[in-house]
C-alpha cells in the first residue's frame, strides 16, 4: 500500500521538472518574435520618413514646374498683348493715313475740276480741307495755286502714297520677325494691310471716279496698285522665312487684294464710255430742234433719212466723229493694257444708244396701218449704212485680235435690222405659201437670236412688237404670236438679272427700263389692267385713240389721283409685273389645256377599245343562242372520241334573256 504514493509523487516531480524545463523555450521564442516586431516597426517608420520626403520633393519640383508654367503663361499673354496691341496700333494708323490719302486724292480731283476763281471759292475750299483736319492752311492755298497739276498725266501719286507707308512701316517689321517662329505675327501684320487697303478701296472708289479724266486716271492707279501687290509679296516671301502653310496664306491674301484692284480698274476704263456718250447726249439735248447746222443729226428722223445738203452727213458718222476725238485722247490717257477694254465698253454703249432711239421711234408710231417711214427700204438702207460706218470706225481702232469682239456686239444691231427686213417684206406683198413658211422659219430664228442677247422672253416678246409696229403696223400681231409660239424655246435663254455694274452697258436694264417708261404711250395695248390698279389708289386711266394717257378722278370726292410722275411710274412697273405673271399664267393653262387633250384623246382610245371588247362579247354570245338550237355533232370513231365530245350546254331559264 505504501509503494503506490511514493510512485505519484516521483511521477509528479518529474512532470514539474519537464514543466521547468519547457518554459524558458516558450520565452525566447516570445523574446525573438518581439525584436523581430521591433526592426519591422524600425524599418517601416524609415520607409514612411522615405516617403513622406519623397512627397515633399516631388511637390516642391511640381511647385516649381507650376510657376514656370505659370510664368510661361503669363509671359505668353503679355507677347499675345502686346502683339495685339501692336496689330491694333497698326490697324489704326494704317486706317488713318490709308484715308487721308484717299480723301485728299480726291480733293485735289475736286480741285482740278473746279474753274471758280472767285474769293469765296477759294476761302470756302480752304475752309473746307482745314475744318476736315486733312491740310493745313498753307497746304490747301499750295493745291489752289496748282490746279490740276495731279492730273495732267491722268495719274495720281495714290499709288505710291500708300504702297510707299505700307512699304516704310512692313520693311522694319520684316528684319524683326524675319525667322519662323515668328511667320505668324508677321503674317497677322501683312493681313492687317491688305485689310485696311481693301476697305478703303471699296470705301472711296467711286469718289475718284467723277468725270472722264478721272476714270483714266482711276484705271492706271489701280492697275499700278495691283503691280505693287504683286511686289509686296515677293519681298515678303524673299525675305522671310516662311511654311508653305505660310506661304498660301500670303499668296491668298494678295490674290484677293490683286483680283479688287484689277476689277477696279477694268471698271474705271469702262465707266470712260458712260461719261462720253452722257456729254454726246448733253450735246443733243442742247441743240434747237429746228437747226440747220446741227452738231448730231437726230436719229431716224427725215433729215437722217434726207440729208438736205454736204455737210448735214446722217447721224452715225457725226456720232463717230465726235467719238473719234475722244478716243484719240483716250489712247493717250489710258495704259495700252486698259485701252482695249474701254473700246469694247465703247461699242457697247453705241449699240445701246442706237438701240434705244430706235425704240423711242417705235414708240412715237402711232399709226395702225403705216408704217413710220414713207420709204422703208430706203430706211431699211441707211441702218445697215449706219451700221458698216460704226464698224468701220471702231475697227479701226481696234487690234486684230480684238476686231472679232467688236464684231459680236454689233451683231445685235445686224439682228435688228433683218428683223426690220422681214417685217417690211411681209407687209409689202403677199407672198405664196412656201414663201410663207420661209419667211417664217427665218423670223423665228431671228427672234432665237434676239433672245440669246436679251435673255428675258417678255422683254424679247415686246421689243419684237415694237419692231413690227414700226415698219408693218398690220403685222404686229403675228409677231406677237410668232414669238409666243417659241415661248418654251426662249424662256430656256432666260437669266437672272444681274445688277448693273458699270451704268449703260447693260442691255437688259436699258430695255426695261425704255419698256417701263414707253407702257403707257402704246396705242396698241389695252387700259383695262391700268384702270384695274389705279383704282386701289382712287384713280383711273383711259387710253386715248391718239394713244395719249388721261387720268380721270374718282368718283369718291374724297379720293384724289396720282399726280406725281413718281407714282406713275410705280404704276407702270406694277403693270409689267402684272403683265408678266399673266403671260407664265396664259402658258399654264395652254399647258393644262394640252393635258386635257391628252386625256381626252386617251379617254376616246379607252371607250373605242371597250366598245370593240363587247362587239366581241355580243357576237360570242349570238354564236353560243344558234348552237344550242341546233342537235349535237355526231361521235367520231376512235378510243379518244368519247373525249372530244361535247354535251350541248344545258337550257336557261325561260325568265332569262338575252343580251
Amino acid at each position: 500500500m505504501t509503494s503506490e504514493p511514493v510512485k505519484d509523487e516521483t511521477e509528479n516531480v518529474e512532470k514539474q521538472e519537464v514543466k521547468e524545463d519547457e518554459i524558458p523555450k516558450e520565452q525566447a521564442e516570445e523574446v525573438e518574435v518581439e525584436a523581430k516586431g521591433e526592426e519591422v516597426e524600425v524599418e517601416t517608420k524609415a520607409d514612411e520618413e522615405d516617403k513622406e520626403e519623397n512627397k515633399e520633393q516631388d511637390k516642391e519640383e511640381e511647385k516649381a514646374d507650376d510657376d514656370d508654367n505659370n510664368k510661361a503663361k503669363e509671359d505668353e499673354v503679355k507677347a499675345h498683348a502686346l502683339e495685339k496691341m501692336q496689330l491694333s496700333f497698326t490697324k489704326a494708323t494704317a486706317e488713318e493715313f490709308v484715308t487721308r490719302t484717299y480723301k485728299l486724292v480726291s480733293l485735289r480731283s475736286w480741285l482740278d475740276n473746279d474753274k471758280s476763281d472767285s474769293p469765296a471759292s477759294s476761302s470756302l475750299v480752304i475752309q473746307t480741307l482745314i475744318n476736315s483736319n486733312l491740310l493745313t492752311a498753307d497746304t490747301a492755298n499750295r493745291y489752289l495755286e496748282k490746279k490740276s497739276s495731279r492730273l495732267t498725266q491722268l495719274k495720281t501719286t495714290l499709288p505710291e502714297d500708300l504702297f510707299g507707308f505700307v512699304n516704310g512701316n512692313l520693311k522694319p517689321q520684316i528684319h524683326k520677325l524675319q525667322d519662323k517662329d515668328n511667320a505668324d505675327f508677321l503674317l497677322q501684320i501683312v493681313a492687317v494691310y491688305f485689310k485696311v487697303l481693301t476697305d478703303a478701296q471699296k470705301s472711296y472708289r467711286e469718289e475718284l471716279l467723277k468725270d472722264r479724266k478721272q476714270c483714266c486716271a482711276g484705271s492706271n492707279d489701280f492697275d499700278q496698285m495691283a503691280q505693287k501687290v504683286k511686289e509686296l509679296q515677293t519681298l515678303v516671301t524673299t525675305e522671310c522665312q516662311l511654311t508653305l502653310a505660310a506661304q498660301d496664306k500670303l499668296h491668298q491674301g494678295a490674290q484677293a487684294l490683286i483680283a479688287l484692284y484689277t476689277a477696279d480698274a477694268d471698271y474705271a476704263a469702262q465707266k470712260v464710255c458712260y461719261y462720253i456718250f452722257h456729254e454726246l447726249m448733253e450735246q443733243e439735248q442742247e441743240q434747237q430742234p429746228q437747226q440747220q447746222d446741227t452738231i448730231i443729226t437726230p436719229l431716224f428722223t427725215d433729215q437722217w433719212l434726207k440729208p438736205t445738203n454736204a455737210t448735214n452727213t446722217s447721224s452715225v458718222p457725226q456720232i463717230t466723229a465726235c467719238l473719234e476725238e475722244q478716243t484719240s485722247h483716250l489712247q493717250e490717257d489710258l495704259d495700252p493694257t486698259m485701252f482695249p477694254k474701254a473700246l469694247q465698253a465703247l461699242v457697247t454703249r453705241f449699240v445701246h444708244y442706237y438701240l434705244e432711239r430706235l425704240l423711242q421711234t417705235c414708240t412715237a408710231h402711232k399709226s395702225l396701218e403705216e408704217p413710220y417711214w414713207p420709204d422703208t427700204a430706203a430706211a431699211l438702207q441707211q441702218i445697215q449704212t449706219d451700221i458698216s460706218s460704226a464698224q468701220t470706225f471702231f475697227e479701226s481702232l481696234a487690234q486684230d485680235r480684238h476686231k472679232p469682239l467688236i464684231h459680236a456686239e454689233l451683231d445685235l444691231l445686224t439682228t435688228i435690222h433683218h428683223i426690220l427686213s422681214i417685217a417690211a417684206a411681209s407687209s409689202s406683198a403677199t407672198p405664196t405659201d412656201e414663201s410663207n413658211t420661209s419667211s417664217t422659219n427665218d423670223l423665228k430664228d431671228s427672234i432665237l437670236a434676239l433672245q440669246a442677247r436679251i435673255e428675258k422672253y417678255d422683254t424679247t416678246y415686246y421689243v419684237m412688237g415694237d419692231l413690227y409696229h414700226l415698219v408693218a403696223p398690220t403685222q404686229e400681231r403675228y409677231a406677237y404670236e410668232t414669238t409666243k409660239s417659241l415661248a418654251r424655246q426662249l424662256r430656256a435663254y432666260n437669266r437672272r438679272d444681274d445688277p448693273e455694274i458699270v451704268p449703260g452697258l447693260s442691255l437688259r436694264v436699258m430695255l426695261q427700263h425704255h419698256l417701263v417708261a414707253s407702257r403707257g404711250q402704246r396705242t396698241r395695248l389695252g387700259a383695262g389692267v391700268f384702270n384695274n390698279l389705279l383704282g386701289r389708289i382712287g384713280g383711273a386711266i383711259t387710253s386715248s385713240t391718239t394713244g395719249n394717257i388721261n387720268r380721270t378722278a374718282s368718283s369718291a370726292s374724297h379720293m384724289t389721283p396720282p399726280q406725281d410722275k413718281l407714282t406713275y411710274e410705280e404704276l407702270e412697273k406694277e403693270l409689267f409685273d402684272v403683265k408678266q405673271e399673266l403671260e407664265e399664267a396664259t402658258e399654264r393653262a395652254q399647258q393644262a389645256e394640252d393635258q386635257v387633250d391628252t386625256l381626252r384623246r386617251e379617254l376616246q382610245h379607252t371607250k373605242d377599245q371597250l366598245a370593240e371588247v363587247n362587239l366581241e362579247a355580243l357576237q360570242r354570245t349570238a354564236n353560243g343562242g344558234n348552237s344550242r338550237s341546233k342537235s349535237p355533232p355526231p361521235k367520231r370513231n376512235g378510243s379518244n372520241s368519247s373525249s372530244r365530245s361535247k354535251s350541248p350546254p344545258p337550257k336557261r331559264p325561260s325568265n332569262e334573256v338575252d343580251v
